[in-house]
């Protein structure tokens, strides 16, 4: 009996690794066409949540519910939320979270500083885009958030001008419209003391 059950489990775990392998290879080259896709105009059918996706899949189909016009909110987040799910490690999912929920009403809830808090737990620093998406973020809802989120947002400071030069020129930019607390962080860096220029 365990002849016939080895004799027949050969070919058919190697058809169902070869499945297996044409569906990530399929869900990779999706994910790909997404996120090289121009942003979908207002005729283009929006394509709905597919029922077996990977995580990046699921991240790069939320990202687009977004660039949408208008962005479709309710779908972005039902796909990042897919997404988490499956790898609650990727950051643009936590930052979207964060995004999708100032942008219901204009104001940071809990749900969204939660997700921040995240971000931050997950990429301390990272990629300088996002560094910069999160002190802006952070400069925009300054009293509403807690100390230690003010706080990484404000070591993204030193990160952003160690970076590169074009980060500092993005820094020089920013501390213009920045709320003081920032202003002087960006000053202190740049050895500015408290002056303006």
């Amino acid at each position: 009996m365990l002849y016939k059950i080895s004799k027949y489990s050969g070919p058919g775990l190697l058809t169902l690794l070869f499945c297996v392998s044409v569906f990530f290879f399929i869900d990779k080259i999706t994910t790909l066409s997404i996120r090289r896709a121009a942003p979908p105009t207002e005729s283009e059918a929006v394509k709905p949540i597919p029922f077996l996706a990977s995580a990046d899949h699921l991240d790069a189909l939320a990202a687009q519910y977004l660039d949408r016009t208008p962005p479709h909110l309710d779908l972005a987040l039902d796909a990042t939320h897919q997404s988490i799910a499956i790898n609650p490690r990727i950051i643009s999912n936590w930052n979207r979270l964060a995004y999708i929920d100032v942008a219901r009403d204009g104001l940071i809830s809990q749900d969204g500083i939660d997700a921040l808090n995240q971000s931050f737990f997950l990429s301390p620093y990272g990629d300088p885009d996002v560094m910069q998406w999160r002190l802006e973020v952070i400069n925009a809802y300054w009293y509403h958030l807690p100390q230690d989120i003010r706080e990484a947002g404000l070591r993204q400071i030193t990160a952003l001008y160690n970076y590169s030069e074009r980060t500092k020129g993005w820094l020089r930019r920013f501390r213009r419209d920045a709320r003081p607390h920032i202003t002087e962080r960006i000053n202190s860096v740049f050895g500015y003391g408290n002056q303006a220029s």
